[in-house]
């Protein structure tokens, strides 16, 4: 398991961890960055300056509905995001004006999260790890 800082968001489990993006066009120039783990978001973002470094164009339009309520529409972009062990999931990420990427239940989805708060600590794992541990 991962330790973790925690960060308040309204009641949604919210955590820190790393995360490596790619352009989707582009999987082997993929960058690690500093990432939330938000349970509250429906939607991932990534950094918009990896996004303008790496030239990517939006590919649809999405409302974006933060904690305080507001809404606006976002342009969406394709990348693929990697999280600890798992496979690299390829996802539409708006482009947020911060430095960290930001996981939303769009990514969290395709595998588990397993959050042990008294300790501090939490796990990401694959389906497919998840599957294998519980067979043996």
């Amino acid at each position: 398991m991962t330790d973790y800082s925690s960060e308040a968001s309204g009641g949604a489990f919210q955590r820190i961890t790393d995360v490596l993006i790619a352009p989707a066009s582009r999987p082997a120039g993929h960058q690690r960055v500093r990432a939330v783990i938000d349970t509250g978001s429906d939607v991932s973002a990534v950094p918009e300056q990896f996004i303008r470094a790496n030239g990517l164009v939006p590919t649809a339009d999405q409302e974006i509905v933060f904690a305080d309520g507001r809404t606006v529409i976002e342009p969406l972009f394709q990348v693929q995001l990697t999280l600890q062990s798992w496979q690299p999931v390829p996802v539409l990420v708006w482009a947020a004006p911060f430095e960290t990427a930001l996981v939303g239940l769009d990514v969290l989805q395709h595998g588990f999260l397993i959050a042990d708060g008294p300790r501090g600590r939490f796990d990401l794992l694959w389906r497919e790890t998840w599957r294998a541990r519980l067979m043996r």
